[in-house]
């Protein structure tokens, strides 16, 4: 009798990475009675002795083990480690006896029935017999979580942090799900002032069909913004920078209020669309540099710029159909020629343009081209509609 791996979890991992498991179903009856097995003190299990789990049911080995195999298919078998009824697999394979056997229709099984969800191992046997190949598909199911144990929270704050976890005792254990949790409890922590927040998660297997999931945090010390710094300004002053990061209507990173490093990527946008208002169109706005006091509770936030020459508007003039009628749509502008250059402002004009094209009833949105003179220090403008 010859046995031979021919598809799995692994096989098909490239068709599996665009797709990924769907979120997994209510807990079962099933479910119930394999939390109700789980251990009772989880709390030792997660926190209080190393990891001596037993190793899980072992399937076959996918490498170097994928021979051809040619010829029909005899039987179809579905072999289920776990407790549901091989009934919600069976009606996803296409696979049928007295086909030639088809390793992409195989792998798309394969696909199919990991994408339920509920399983965390799909593998595919073939075992030679006077009739042909029997195909038996090999599926494990998902473990469920026995308890979800969280660590190093204050008191006043554990609930919170269990909310932002969104993990549930009697939920499946699915690895992607514990990954996103601990970054959804770290965003929290950092929403509070904790900036340095650290979360760790690990899973304890104590049989083949129970986790416990095990969450330490960190949370570190209440952070608050001391001072913000802009390295290099000159021409505009550090009030002005400083009301532009205002100006995005989010608290923190400004001083006295906490640290949240994602949230001043947005905040530096719009210091950068301040300097471009001012004609500085070659203005850098460099990724900031946070300080921590010695204890950590303070910060100062440093971000550099290089703010470049001033640039004022050059030549203007307008294309296709609004040639026509250059002298009413220049006078719309509410700029001219040697005015500094103010992307705000010329945004602004598109607006004018497009209104007073369509009170005349043309069509067509008006788009402008820009043309950099770095020499002279100027930007042409061309205004004309699209096409």
């Amino acid at each position: 009798m010859k046995r031979i791996a021919i598809a799995g979890l692994m096989y098909v991992s490239f068709l599996l990475a665009s797709c990924g498991p769907s979120p997994a179903p209510a807990t079962t009856p099933d479910k119930a009675k394999a939390v109700a097995e789980a251990p009772i003190d989880a709390a030792m299990l997660c926190f209080g002795s190393p990891d001596d789990s037993p190793p899980t049911e072992a399937l076959p080995s996918l490498e170097a083990r994928l021979t051809p195999v040619e010829g029909n298919v005899a039987r179809v078998d579905v072999r289920m480690i776990g407790e549901l009824d091989e009934s919600l697999v069976r009606g996803l394979i296409s696979s049928k006896p007295g086909e030639s056997v088809d390793r992409a229709k195989i792998a798309t099984d394969v696909r199919r029935v990991f994408g339920l969800g509920n399983f965390e191992d799909v593998s595919v046997e073939a075992t030679e017999s006077d009739k042909g190949w029997v195909l038996t598909y090999v599926v494990r199911e998902r473990p469920v979580l026995s308890a979800v144990l969280i660590r190093g929270v204050a008191a006043e704050r554990q609930t919170d942090v269990e909310a932002a976890a969104g993990q549930h005792r009697g939920d499946l254990y699915i690895p992607a799900a514990v990954q996103a949790s601990a970054g959804a409890i770290r965003a929290h922590l950092v929403e509070r002032g904790h900036a340095r927040a650290k979360v760790e998660t690990f899973v304890r297997r104590p049989d083949a069909r129970t986790a416990s999931l095990c969450i330490q945090v960190d949370a570190g010390p209440e952070v608050r913004v001391e001072a913000l710094h802009f390295d290099g300004h000159a021409k505009l002053d550090a009030a002005e920078l400083e009301a532009a990061v205002r100006s995005a209507g989010v608290e923190e990173n400004l001083p006295g209020g906490f640290v949240d490093l994602d949230k001043l990527t947005l905040q530096l946008l719009y210091v950068s669309a301040r300097y471009y208002d001012a004609g500085m169109v070659e203005a850098k706005v460099g990724a900031p540099e946070v300080r921590y006091s010695e204890d950590g509770s303070r910060v100062a936030i440093h971000v550099p710029v290089e703010e470049g020459p001033i640039f004022r508007i050059g030549a203007i003039s307008f294309g296709g159909e609004m040639a026509a009628n250059a002298v009413k749509y220049r006078a719309a502008l509410g700029f001219a020629s040697g005015d500094v250059f103010d992307r705000s402002k010329v945004m602004a004009a598109i607006e004018k343009l497009n209104a007073l094209r369509v009170s005349e009833g043309a069509t067509g949105a008006v788009t402008p081209e820009t043309q950099l003179h770095v020499e002279k220090q100027t930007v042409d403008l061309v205004f004309q509609p699209s096409k």
